[in-house]
């Protein structure tokens, strides 16, 4: 029995050699999504079928069935959350090479933990909105000036702190309209940049169910785009 996996920053190959009637059991403590990619014979010798079974959320169901000399390997396009217990075994006479790899499972609320960013930076810009201004001291100037005694160009640097902020769209309509602007500007956004630039309004959706529902929007790997 050998078990293969080598690990990079987004995914990890992930490799079995299960001989008939041993058992392969899978599990990550990071919940990852193994994804089976090819199940085929090694150096066959028994002839009959050879059965590729899997014992998955207290069921157990037939991957393959493979064949010497006529059907030696195959193609599969299967996700198991490893989180529960997953376990791998061969019926019959030879052994069998299990391949895939295990993907990052993609956190369906990272949208929603980014919204408080935006909330709080509206919070922030209107606590500096309506705090006083400070005495400034400077070299050879009244220890008493206010702020409001500072140059133009500086005062015009605050204000614009101020002021800038997130938008806060009225409606469904609304924040769609505001975030393809955006878009148009920059190309490109994160989850995480647009809750922090938009607030949405509520009852809207997730924007991964915005994008179907709005043409000209794209979400892919949490980054949303313009639809060519």
């Amino acid at each position: 029995l050998k078990v293969l996996r080598f690990s990079n920053s987004a995914m990890s190959f992930w490799g079995a050699v299960i001989k008939p009637g041993q058992r392969v059991t899978v599990s990550d403590s990071q919940g990852d999504l193994l994804h089976l990619s090819q199940a085929c014979l090694s150096n066959p010798k028994g002839e009959g079928k050879t059965y590729l079974r899997v014992e998955h959320d207290k069921k157990e169901l037939t991957l393959a069935c493979l064949v010497k000399d006529t059907q030696e390997h195959c193609h599969l396009d299967l996700f198991f959350s490893v989180a529960d217990v997953t376990v791998f075994h061969v019926e019959g006479k030879n052994d069998v090479h299990l391949t895939g790899y295990f993907e990052p499972t993609v956190r369906e609320d990272s949208e929603d933990e980014a919204e408080p960013k935006a909330a709080q930076v509206g919070k922030k810009q209107a606590e500096v909105q309506d705090t006083p201004a400070k005495a400034v001291k400077g070299a050879g100037d009244n220890p008493q000036r206010s702020a409001s005694d500072a140059p133009p160009a500086k005062k015009a640097k605050v204000a614009a702190a101020v002021e800038e902020g997130p938008q806060r769209p009225a409606d469904e309509a609304a924040y769609v309209a505001v975030l393809k602007k955006l878009l148009a500007a920059k190309k490109k956004l994160t989850l995480a940049e647009i809750n922090t630039v938009i607030v949405k309004p509520a009852g809207v959706p997730k924007l991964k169910n915005l994008v179907k529902k709005y043409k000209g929007l794209s979400i892919e790997d949490g980054v949303v785009t313009l639809a060519a």
